[in-house]
């Protein structure tokens, strides 16, 4: 692997980071607009204090449940929430793992400890890892890419029409 190969890596974990965090934001950002509905009535402090603190996880798993409320844009933030769900795990290897840049691939570990509740005591095990072809890391970023332009456009769309019609 020559030197340059080895930046190319580091800029796509580095655009992956950043687009990672761009879709936590609006998804967030969505999130907020659900709940407060109407700016006039409420303040977005209420829609911003109630996720707080929550993993992409949860407030996609929140998102998935309001959105059981029809309006305008079910369709759309379903299958948003659809795209997102799938690459969690793969976030939080590369955000919270500890990786190895390899010959072909990148082993990327999660140090993580977790802890489960056993019938007959308790377990301790190792979060695991995983390893990641460059061509996978090379398709991820665009796929990201989609996903934020079709939040954003959500986003967009619940700012300037609202919910209704």
């Amino acid at each position: 692997m020559t030197v340059m190969e080895r930046k190319d890596i580091y800029a796509n974990i580095g655009l992956l980071a950043t687009q990672f965090a761009a879709i936590e934001q609006l998804v967030h950002d969505i999130l907020v607009k659900i709940i407060v509905r109407n700016a006039h009535e409420i303040s977005d402090m209420f829609g911003i204090t109630i996720i707080e603190n929550q993993t992409l996880g949860k407030r996609l798993g929140l998102l998935k449940k309001l959105n059981r409320f029809d309006n305008d844009y079910t369709e759309r933030i379903g299958d948003l929430v659809e795209s997102i769900e799938p690459k969690i795990s793969i976030r939080n290897y590369f955000i919270h793992g500890v990786w190895s840049i390899k010959e072909n691939s990148i082993l990327i570990e999660n140090k993580k400890l977790k802890y489960t509740k056993l019938e007959d005591g308790q377990m301790w095990r190792y979060g695991g890892a995983k390893s990641v072809q460059q061509e996978e890391l090379n398709q991820l970023n665009p796929d990201l890419g989609v996903i934020i332009e079709n939040a954003k456009r959500i986003l967009t769309d619940i700012e300037n029409y609202g919910f209704e019609p």
